[in-house]
């Protein structure tokens, strides 16, 4: 048995706290052959099974669970084979790229046979940002391209602040604030009929931090509190914020669970929450990111839970 990991090119990672890196090289470590599988490199035939060019790699762990030199070491020719566990793990944008390789992803599945972690068309069955919409403890949200539509939603709910999220974008990109007075300014957004936006009501608990909570096959990992830096709103690490841990209450992790079960259905192991105030915001499926934040404030290899049990054949 194999794992293969589906990345995005090296130079679009970052090398020292990649979690596409983390589980590939507790793979290693865990007496695994594993591979990593450029997208760039990615290609599938209609008459027969094509090998494909893959690569090995080198890396450390630390002990303080930080990834270090990280490299490729070899050039390999691949051929799937029906015991791999395929690890589909390029980052969002959902863009037409995305898609085409989910849809190239399942195709190979259904030729080979192999286990798809999380399962492609899976991850395309749900919006992250909408997945919450049924929780009883969701934000109200509206999501529309038609501004009128959106005025009329923030007026009813007398939202004074309130963000705008496109619904494909990932890790703050195009995320912004807005009060009342700037519907004008939230106007020109509508112009390309394409602008499709989630709108909320901006929440002022975000300044002492948003909550993720990771799982893995229903069991829950861990939670850490992202807390924005000075002067921003924005949780996310790329935008810079700094992480501690958190410890998730029962009745929360209990509703996560009910979630993560019945995202198991469509192949899906792998989920990151994200909770605001107590209200879930997100539910990160594509590819869900701070295993390496979180096993260091565990002190301990997260990782090693999700490959260690990787091989059930149950998706």
């Amino acid at each position: 048995m194999r794992h293969i990991f589906l990345i995005d090119p090296l130079e679009k990672l970052k090398l020292y706290k990649d979690s596409s890196l983390m589980l590939a090289l507790t793979s290693q470590k865990l007496g695994y052959k594993s591979l990593v599988l450029f997208t760039s490199d990615f290609l599938v035939g209609s008459k027969s099974i094509l090998p494909l060019k893959a690569s090995e790699f080198s890396g450390n762990i630390k002990t303080d669970f930080y990834l270090d030199n990280f490299r490729i070491t070899n050039e390999v020719q691949y051929i799937p084979e029906k015991d791999d566990i395929f690890h589909f793990r390029p980052d969002p944008p959902i863009d037409s790229n995305y898609i085409n390789l989910a849809w190239m992803t399942h195709y190979l599945k259904t030729q080979v046979g192999f286990t798809v972690i999380n399962d492609a068309m899976g991850t395309l069955s749900f919006n992250e940002k909408m997945l919450s919409f049924n929780e009883h403890n969701s934000l109200a949200s509206i999501v529309s391209n038609n501004f009128n539509q959106v005025k009329n939603f923030i007026e009813k709910n007398k939202f004074n602040d309130f963000i705008a999220k496109p619904l494909n974008l990932f890790s703050g990109i195009g995320v912004k604030r807005y009060s009342i007075s700037d519907l004008e300014e939230l106007k020109e957004r509508f112009k390309d009929d394409s602008s499709m936006l989630l709108i909320q009501e901006f929440d002022q608990r975000v300044f002492s931090g948003e909550v993720r909570s990771i799982f893995w096959n229903m069991e829950y990992l861990g939670s850490v509190l992202k807390k924005p830096s000075e002067g921003n709103f924005l949780t996310n690490t790329s935008q810079g914020s700094e992480v501690a841990d958190y410890q998730l209450d029962k009745t929360t992790i209990l509703q996560c669970k009910r979630i993560c079960e019945e995202l198991l259905d469509y192949g899906v192991k792998l989920v990151a929450f994200d909770i605001l105030g107590g209200n879930i915001s997100e539910v990160n499926i594509t590819c869900p990111s701070l295993l390496v934040e979180l096993s260091h404030i565990k002190n301990e290899n997260l990782c090693e839970r999700v490959i260690g049990t990787s091989f059930e054949k149950d998706l």
